[in-house]
């Protein structure tokens, strides 16, 4: 597991809980589970290789975005075991969740 940024996040996925699925990935609902949080969790495929273009905008775009009307940015982190990004997200109750 490769965290991508300062402090890794520990989080449970809840048993199907899909909240959205689209062309780069799928975000599911999980709890951090050390402070009772549940967070939203984009998983994106990726493969040694493949093009980062696409995958590394994404989470440089949501990083920056600070904004009360866009959800906080909590971490990011590589699974190479799963071949999966995983970008971990404030969640919010009855929102769209762009994939």
């Amino acid at each position: 597991m490769i965290t991508l940024d300062d402090v890794p996040i520990k989080v449970r996925k809840i048993p199907n809980k899909l909240l959205g699925r689209g062309a780069t990935g799928a975000v599911y609902l999980a709890l951090q589970e050390e402070i009772g949080r549940l967070v939203a969790v984009k998983e994106i495929p990726y493969h040694r290789g493949e093009g980062y273009d696409v995958i590394g905008k994404e989470m440089a775009m949501v990083r920056r975005a600070v904004h009360p009307n866009v959800v906080q940015y909590f971490g990011a982190e590589y699974d190479e075991g799963e071949s999966l990004f995983r970008i971990f997200m404030e969640y919010v109750p009855g929102a769209r969740w762009p994939t």
